[in-house]
């Protein structure tokens, strides 16, 4: 699990192939292809959140909340996206604010990378 959190981060390449490689052995195309979906939604998304640019992460999470509830995944995980997306990041503060939230955002993302890493590719629901 935090192979694939790493990877995210130091090669996202490798992350999108063994992830896409580990869906495609785990669940029927279709399925696998939606959660491939939401995997690249959150790489972008953490890709944001460390490179400090927010203003695209809103609407990916959005989207991703969406994308999550249609598929049936755990409130938990779902939770979590709504957590980060209330969070509310680059609200005009700046400064030292807008630093603690942007590690707390870059910290929530690993944990949204890790809960989905537990819930689709470790546990499938075939």
């Amino acid at each position: 699990m935090a192979t694939l959190g790493v990877a995210i981060r130091q090669n996202p390449g490798i992350a999108v192939q063994y992830t896409e490689n580990a869906l495609m052995q785990r669940y029927q195309r279709t399925t696998a292809l939606s959660y491939l979906h939401t995997f690249h939604l959150i790489q972008e998304i953490d890709a944001c959140c460390r490179t400090k640019r927010f203003e695209d992460v809103h609407d990916k999470l959005y989207i991703l909340e969406d994308a999550l509830g249609k598929m049936g995944l755990s409130e938990r995980l779902v939770r979590l996206v709504k957590q980060l997306n209330a969070l509310d990041i680059d609200d005009g503060m700046g400064g030292s604010m807008l630093e603690l939230k942007a590690q707390r955002a870059e910290k929530m993302c690993k944990n949204i990378v890790d809960v989905w890493t537990t819930e689709v590719l470790l546990v499938p629901r075939c």
